[in-house]
């Protein structure tokens, strides 16, 4: 059997003080080493290809995700088996390329995620690390799968999973992927990566934590419909039913009052808004539970067209 081509794509924006190193440490553990130079200002592109790169240069500065998904194609046109994924800041170690692709060469899994341990994690600003729990744990929700490092940018892949689950959002991929591979029923593992300390300058690729953390919101939101829609729908269905519900106990308690004791009050608005209440309720959950009938088919139907390819 030969042995899989595996392409390191690079997203970088001006990171010339560490890009040359990245490229030097990385290009001798893989085949070819793809550098996407996201309109930087400095000498990002001319070390990184001096290092031995091949780089692909972008007119202006588009950002992360699309830095990203273009380092994606380029694998994909340059025949890629197995896609390799690091940052251009020199945080991730390059020793721990093997340990993402050897479970994929070995066929135990698909996507291998570097679960990010050190002295970088150690340091990270508590907003940041927050931030990266609470991106974990809905991204584990949505998934139904236990996710420790959601938002890490270092990962190998397989040919297949990149063109199943390639990133459709333009804030974010990286737990959009990990959720559309999981519920695709691709094998997800997780590797502690070492984590370095940042060096050099600061993180250019995310321009604004906040901006960033409303997009994921929206991201998180959009894969919650998607693959569990019983949960969107049937949550909210099952609060309002039950809100409508309490009113019509209410209701009810006032038609005893008036036979027991002819003790008449007006109740119209309550009555309307108990009945619009349960049947709003009602019609959530059962749009969930249809659109969650259906995905449960979809995916069925995609693993029995895998088999036969």
């Amino acid at each position: 059997m030969p042995k899989p081509k595996t392409v390191c794509v690079i997203p970088a924006y001006n990171e010339e003080g560490t890009i040359g190193k990245v490229v030097q440490d990385v290009k001798s553990l893989v085949d070819l080493v793809i550098v996407v130079d996201d309109g930087s200002t400095d000498a990002t592109a001319e070390r990184a290809r001096k290092a031995g790169a091949s780089v692909v240069n972008t007119i202006s500065n588009k950002g992360l995700v699309a830095a990203v998904s273009r380092g994606y194609l380029e694998a994909l046109r340059n025949g890629a088996d197995i896609i390799v994924q690091t940052d251009a800041d020199n945080q991730y170690d390059a020793k721990d390329i093997p340990r993402l692709v050897q479970p994929i060469v070995e066929n135990k899994a698909d996507l291998v995620l570097g679960m990010r341990t050190g002295e970088g994690m150690d340091l990270m600003p508590s907003g940041n690390k927050w931030g990266n729990r609470i991106a974990s744990w809905i991204t584990s929700i949505s998934a139904e799968r236990k996710i420790h490092d959601a938002q890490t940018g270092f990962r190998a892949l397989r040919r297949e999973v990149l063109e199943d689950a390639f990133p459709v959002s333009t804030y974010t991929y990286t737990q959009e992927m990990i959720i559309r591979a999981i519920k695709n029923n691709w094998r997800v593992l997780e590797v502690p990566a070492q984590f370095n300390l940042r060096i050099h300058g600061k993180s250019r690729l995310v321009k604004s934590v906040i901006g960033y953390a409303v997009k994921d919101a929206v991201v998180f939101i959009r894969a919650i419909v998607e693959f569990r829609p019983l949960l969107f729908f049937g949550l909210p269905g099952a609060v309002l039913f039950f809100a409508g519900f309490v009113l019509g106990l209410e209701l009810l308690y006032g038609l005893y009052l008036y036979l027991a004791f002819g003790v008449y009050a007006e109740r119209m608005g309550t009555t309307i808004l108990s009945v619009f209440l349960m049947i709003s309720g009602i019609t959530a959950f059962l749009m969930g539970f249809l659109a969650d009938h259906i995905q449960t088919k979809y995916l069925q139907l995609r693993n029995e067209l895998r088999k036969i390819k």
